[in-house]
């Protein structure tokens, strides 16, 4: 959804992915979710609305002990509060 830029219709899906994973008790797959919603926003560039979710993803991540997306969104996070 987000690659043909229905970037609410992706946002909604993922918060419903989010729901399940809370329900069914699991980490796998809210890291990712919370990425996304946050990419979501960046390219509407709606960087402060992003910011918390990708915060939430690096949590996920960093709980995981996923050192590669860990890495990854701590820079992203750098970038984009500079750009606030």
């Amino acid at each position: 959804m987000t690659r043909t830029e229905h970037y609410e219709s992706s946002t909604d899906y993922c918060l419903k992915a989010i729901h399940w994973c809370i329900d069914e008790e699991l980490l796998w797959g809210l890291g990712e979710s919370y990425y996304q919603i946050g990419f979501n926003y960046e390219l509407m560039e709606e960087f402060e609305q992003a910011l918390p979710y990708f915060q939430k993803a690096l949590l996920m991540f960093e709980l995981r002990k996923n050192t590669l997306y860990s890495s990854f969104l701590q820079e992203k996070l750098k970038k984009l509060q500079s750009e606030i």
